[in-house]
Order: structure tokens, then sequence, then C-alpha cells
């Protein structure tokens, strides 16, 4: 990408795209007095997340005063009699209710900036300045790629044997590619990213259990915390900045209530993990996969108990309270009975957030008018009893009324907490773990193919290009990775993945001067010669900074006798410290080894013996 631009006298002059006026001259109403934008050499004083969110979110002064607009919605603000200006915020409740004037309100005033007053402009920008990080981001990535691949050369289709190759061309590829790069797992998103989450959540599953609730958790554009810091005009959607950070915090809030077992008749979380995901009108929601303890698997033998805990948690009908013919709402510990106002409240969130609409809109449940659900919202007939389908090993939920057809499984207490849609779901399968991390571009046209002229189809190992053109972004996903928040956040307990490497890669280490924790396996002390790979670092930590504890109890040192100690590691070439040392606070985790492919030749049975065998450094590898 290049940008060009041409004078009155008709030169035109090419304008480096990490120069600082190329933000004045796209941009000139944001930038009216073609103030320097952003370039590297700023990332030494001031990161590009946070030269954004500088931009975006700190009000400027116009004349040495603080430039202000008219909020469109409440809170309102009450008029001092005395004066006729509004109270401030601070002022005492009491004083405000002696000398307000009754009966009158006026809109707050907010403090902005420019690219608050111009705010679909500013998605433009940011959209701009984010392609253009990500693009510099990719650019060093495929500068480094002898690094990334340790000295060692990837496989191509020379080094293919007669079949494989057979199956290369039968897939699409040509004989020579033109270009070829490599995308690493550490680029957030990446096709190997994705993967390795994906096998984070299965350790999880296979190491506890497959999870109990699957839940999708979508925002509120009508939020109060969103609506109270919009202009005239303006919507949810014009002010990413606001409506990630208010996403941000609900969830954080539900997790918290989920965590500390406000749900769910109090039971703990064994584990639990999530993504975000954006609308195709741009909106953040979040799917969030959960098991808790003493739960109900779906192949439990006491089928009555798990039946009677979905009947519980998971509502499929309208809202139903004691006293009503078919209730299925209880109350909570420490809850006696549901005000009037609460049940007109949950009949009303229920019609009006969980109420499925059939659509043939792009992301409906019907390509054509006359289809059938996909969904599966078309059935006519009631379900009496809730039960378990032996077919496909899933729940099916009561609708014991015709109002009850349309209805999105829910939970009224997190739906009352939550004030949006929210799609609370039993699980019993494994899939929903998988289906978090199942494509790796998001929208509407994920299913299409990637549509790349000629010369571009033969850039098929080409990742990086691949990655580029297969990505729709939003300004709402850029917001939300500005601001430093994950789309892939880590699983709790995390899941701590160690990678096996060869010889040849360990000597590129070494020659870099790099240690690698299968390094540090190798050199553990004979203390720990009984451990394998995965059992050390279950048990141990690896750092070349001393923990306080440990510094200030020097007698730990080697005292394998007692259950907190350290030791200290010389590591080649240039005897670099290391500490290996019990961790001072336990933390549940899992620990699992990358996964290799029986193609990969001797590395592949080294990660077996790694995992399966005590094993040492030897010249075999």
């Amino acid at each position: 990408m290049r940008l060009e631009v041409r004078t009155s006298n008709g030169n035109v002059s090419d304008v480096n795209m990490d120069s600082e006026k190329v933000e004045g001259l796209c941009f000139p109403l944001l930038f009216p007095h073609a103030e320097p934008g952003y370039t590297n050499a700023s990332k030494s004083r001031l990161g590009p997340d946070a030269y954004v969110m500088a931009r975006l979110l700190r009000p400027e002064k116009n004349g040495g005063k603080f430039m202000t607009a008219t909020a469109a919605h409440a809170p309102y603000q009450c008029i001092d009699s005395r004066t006729g200006e509004p109270f401030t915020h601070t002022k005492d409740a009491v004083v405000v209710e002696a000398y307000q004037i009754h009966d009158t309100l006026i809109h707050c005033s907010l403090r902005v900036n420019r690219f608050m007053l111009l705010a679909r402009l500013a998605q433009y920008w940011l959209m701009d300045f984010y392609s253009r990080v990500l693009d510099q981001r990719m650019s060093i990535v495929r500068k480094m790629k002898t690094r990334i691949m340790m000295g060692q050369n990837r496989q191509t289709s020379d080094t293919m044997t007669e079949h494989e190759e057979q199956d290369r061309l039968a897939a699409g590829y040509v004989d020579e590619p033109k270009n070829e790069s490599y995308l690493p797992s550490s680029v957030h998103g990446s096709p190997r990213h994705m993967t390795a989450l994906a096998r984070n959540a299965l350790i999880l599953v296979s190491e506890f259990g497959c999870p109990h609730v699957f839940i999708t958790l979508t925002c509120n554009p009508k939020w109060p915390e969103i609506v109270s810091q919009l202009l005239l005009g303006q919507t949810a959607f014009d002010r990413p900045d606001v409506t990630a950070a208010v996403f941000k915090s609900r969830l954080d809030q539900m997790k918290t209530n989920i965590r500390n077992g406000k749900y769910f008749d109090g039971r703990e979380l064994t584990y639990h993990f999530h993504v975000i995901e954006y609308q195709y009108r741009g909106l953040p929601h979040a799917h969030l996969v959960a098991r808790f303890e003493d739960a109900y698997d779906i192949d439990d033998p006491n089928r009555d108990n798990l039946i009677d805990f979905v009947n519980k948690h998971f509502i499929a009908e309208m809202p139903r309270f004691e006293g009503e013919d078919c209730q299925n709402i209880y109350a909570l510990n420490g809850v006696h009975e549901f005000t009037d106002k609460y049940r007109q409240k949950a009949d009303e969130m229920v019609r009006m957030n969980n109420t499925h609409k059939c659509a043939t809109a792009i992301n409906g449940c019907k390509k054509e008018a006359n289809d059938e659900c996909r969904r599966g919202y078309n059935r006519t007939d009631t379900i009496l009893e809730t039960f378990v389908n032996e077919q496909t090993n899933r729940i099916v939920y009561r609708r014991r009324m015709e109002c009850d057809l349309k209805i999105v499984p829910y939970n009224l207490h997190m739906m009352m907490d939550w004030d949006s849609h929210i799609n609370v779901e039993y699980s019993g399968s494994a899939y929903c773990a998988l289906y978090l991390y199942k494509y790796c571009y998001k929208g509407a046209a994920r299913k299409e193919r990637i549509d790349l002229s000629f010369e571009q189809e033969q850039d098929s190992l080409d990742e990086i290009k691949l990655f580029i053109h297969g990505r729709i972004m939003c300004s709402m996903s850029a917001v939300w990775r500005m601001y430093g928040y994950q789309d892939y956040p880590a699983p709790e307990p995390a899941v701590c993945a160690f990678k096996v490497q060869t010889g040849a890669q360990l000597r590129d280490f070494i020659q870099r001067k790099e240690v690698t924790d299968l390094q540090i396996y190798y050199n553990r002390p004979d203390e720990l010669e009984c451990l394998t790979y995965t059992e050390f670092f279950q048990q141990y930590n690896a750092s070349s900074q001393l923990p306080k504890f440990y510094a200030d109890n020097p007698h730990t040192l080697d005292n394998i006798s007692i259950e907190r100690h350290y030791f200290k590691l010389y590591m080649e070439p240039d005897q670099d410290i290391r500490y290996v040392y019990r961790p001072v606070r336990q933390v549940k985790q899992c620990v699992r080894i990358e996964m290799l492919y029986v193609t990969g030749g001797d590395i592949f049975y080294l990660r077996l013996i790694l995992l399966k065998r005590k094993h040492a450094v030897t010249e075999t590898f």
C-alpha cells in the first residue's frame, strides 16, 4: 500500500505509510491543522494502542476550556433555583432537594473531542490505523521467518512423496508456489492460534469432563451505561469506545457471579472459557462454556436428577411463577417471593429478547421464506416433559404451551442480571468446546472461497497473505483489541503448553543465547531426574528471577525435604542463571505437550518419549 499526493502544479510524490503526515492527508476533518500522526518512531514513548485510546477518549480544550456537547439521554441534571445553573454531581442530595426547580430537568453536558463529535468518520480513521498496524506486524513476522522456524527448512513439495504430491495437486495447489510465509500460533486469531486454543479446550474436557453449560451473551445497545454517553443523534454503533468498555465490564461481572455460585444452586466452577465475536452489525457477543462441580452429565445413570437439574436452570418457556399453571421459575436461596414488578419485567424481557423470529437475512435461519427453520423453531406440537434424545444425545426441553414453541432457552436469574438477550443451554458434549474455535475468519463470508487472482493463487503457501485477505474486521473489534482486551482469553484453570525441539533446533536457540523450557528440563537437578517433562512443569516453575519468598529464605535452596524449595541452574553457553522452584501459591492448571504429526519424523517420536518416559539430553537428539 502506498499514498500518492498530487500538488496543484501536477507533480506527484509518494508518501511513506509510516510518515507522520499520513493521518493529516487522509483525514483532514479530524486533523485540520495537519498535526503529526503516529509513526514507528513514537513506539519508544507511546504504543499504538495508547495513542488510539488517547485520541478517542481524551477531552479537548478550545480557548482554554473543555469542549462540551449535550448528552442525548439520562441521567438528567437538576437546576439550582438560586443561580439558574445545574447542580454539580458532587453537590449534597439534601441541598439539591431543597433548592432544585421542581419539574425542570436538563440534559447533561459531556466533555468531548473531535473524534466523539465526528464519530462515524473516526471509525474510518480507526480501521485505517488498525490496518496499518496489522500490516506492520505481519511484515515483521514475515522477516522473522528464519527465527520462527528455528533455523530449519519448511517442508515443501520437493520433499513430498509421490502420493503426497498427487494429493497436493488434486487440492488445487500449483507446482511451484511463488511466495511462502509461515504464520505462527503467536499471531492472535491465526489458524494455528485457534488450533492451539481448541487443543487447550480438549485438555480441560479430557481432564475434568464435558461442559455442562453453553451460554451466549449479547450486547444491548440500550444499556444505560451506553446511552448516557451518547450525543444527540448517536447510537451504540457510533461509539465503539463506549460500547466495548461497557460490554467488557458487564461480562466480567457476569463471570464473577458464575464463579461465586450465584446461579446453578451455588455450585463451584470446575473450568470455564469464553470467546468474543462480533455480529454482522458490529456489536460484540460472547460464547461461554463452563463445567460445575456435582452437576449432572448427559450420561448420568440417575436420569431423573439430570432432568430436574435441567428443568430448574434451563427454561424454554415463558416465565411462570408460583400460583401459575406449569410453574417453571423458582426463587433463589434467601428470596421468598417475586414482586409483581419483577414478574412483569421478566415476561417483557423474554418476549423481547428470547423469542425466536425466523428471518432470511444474511445470518438468518432460512435461505428462502418457505424453508424450514434450521434452528428447529418450526415445530407446532408441544413437549410435555424434558427428555434426552437418544439419537443425538442432546437435551430436548419441555415446551408445554403453544406460546413456548418459539422461546430460546434461558436462565431467568442470569437474564435479569444481564438485561439483554442471553441463551443458556445445557451441554453434555465436547463439541461446544470446539465450536468456539471452529473457524478463524468471522462474518457472513466465512463460508465463501477467498477470491484471489491467478497471480495470488500462486501464493498458496503465503499464509500471511491468506490471513490478511480472509479477515473481516469492524471498528468494534479494533477498539476491543486497542483497549488491551482479548478475543480469546485464557481459560480457567490455565492450560500450559510446552514445545518439543530437536537437537538442531536447541542448538539454534543456544546460538541465539535463548533458553527454552526443554533446555531447562534437560538440565534439571539430579533430585528431579524421576520426573517426566509434563510432571516437571506441573510441579515446578522456571524463571530468570527468583521470587521474593525464596530470596528472603535462602535456606530453601536445594532443600527438597521441605515443601517450598528451589534450585539454581546454569544454562549454556554463557552460564545464565535459571531458577526452578515450587510455586509459592498453588494455582490450578493443566500441562500438555504441543501436538506433532507423525509426518514430522524424529521429533514426533521424541515427543512420545518425553510424554511417557523420564528423559535426559543425549547426543541422539
